[in-house]
């Protein structure tokens, strides 16, 4: 019997050695040392399944709460992308230590929803979380990985808000804000009369916002907070500017990240593909369209493409 034992624990030992496969990976994390913060932060980044092989650069797409979505976002970019519809990025998610402090951007003790109060008392730290992005991460990021000054941001909740915060008072860090389920409901509207504000007299913003909405304000009287929104983006003359806002009103404000990602990333990147015929998939024009096709998407990303 211990024979056989033995031998059974050698069969395994070798089958296992035998089919031991290497082992999938999608990023690592790494930590840095906030000065500014003032505490240590744990932050994710995947870089494309290309990038050891190669001396590429890419674009960098930073998001919030990266420990919830870093693995399907990465595996959205990589669908997208394999496709042709729009090119690799590097993706860093930022995992937060106190998100209401780091996400919101004025302090409100405490709020009401749905007759539930929610005590707030280390809210409004969204803009000294904004200069960590720009002071630290950003550096951090662009020493240690081969990047592109083009940068990307989408964030969830409260991160929806923090992504409209960053748009409405650092219009230059960010070429595409995605703003998934925003919590619009923060301090009475903020983001809304900050959005009418910024788009008064605006001339140019060479950015594109996407705004998907679950079903959060479903049945609430019109019109909603999403609306106002709406209307102040649609009233918006700023040369560059483009958006969208998309309803899902099958998704709850947990589900819609995923999709809201995969519309959204094909948002701002909308015109990437070469102009096709639908029938034989076939690129359509010649030298001098193919030469216009990229000088447009380098006036719209600000990079040559």
């Amino acid at each position: 019997m211990k024979r056989f034992a033995i031998l059974v624990s050698l069969l395994w030992i070798a089958f296992g050695t035998a089919y031991a496969g290497e082992p999938i990976t999608i990023g690592e994390t790494v930590t840095i040392t906030s000065k500014i913060l003032g505490e240590e932060r744990t932050i994710l980044i995947s870089t494309p399944p290309a990038y050891g092989q190669s001396s590429q650069r890419y674009p960098v797409l930073y998001m919030t709460d990266g420990g919830a979505h870093l693995t399907h976002t990465r595996g959205t970019v990589d669908f997208l992308a394999r496709l042709g519809l729009m090119p690799q990025l590097i993706v860093v998610g930022i995992n937060n230590t106190d998100r209401t402090r780091d996400l919101t951007p004025t302090h409100v003790a405490s709020r009401t929803i749905d007759g539930r109060v929610f005590e707030s008392p280390t809210s409004g730290g969204a803009s000294k979380f904004l200069d960590f992005f720009e002071r630290e991460l950003f550096p951090f990021v662009d020493e240690k990985y081969r990047t592109l000054p083009l940068r990307f941001f989408t964030g969830h909740s409260f991160g929806g808000l923090f992504a409209l915060n960053a748009l409405f008072t650092h219009p230059e860090m960010f070429t595409a804000v995605l703003a998934v389920s925003p919590s619009l409901n923060w301090d009475d509207g903020l983001s809304i009369r900050q959005a009418e504000s910024f788009f008064d007299d605006l001339d140019e913003l060479n950015v594109t916002l996407f705004v998907a909405m679950a079903n959060e304000e479903e049945g609430d009287p019109a019109p909603t907070r999403l609306d106002r929104l709406e209307k102040t983006l649609s009233e918006a003359d700023a040369d560059g500017f483009e958006w969208a806002v998309m309803r899902m009103p099958d998704e709850t404000h947990g589900s819609v990240v995923l999709r809201a990602h995969y519309w959204g990333l094909q948002k701002v990147f909308e015109n990437w593909q070469l102009p096709t015929d639908p029938e034989t998939g076939r690129f359509v024009g010649g030298l001098e369209e193919i030469k216009v096709h990229y000088a447009g998407l380098s006036k719209k990303f600000g990079v040559s493409v």
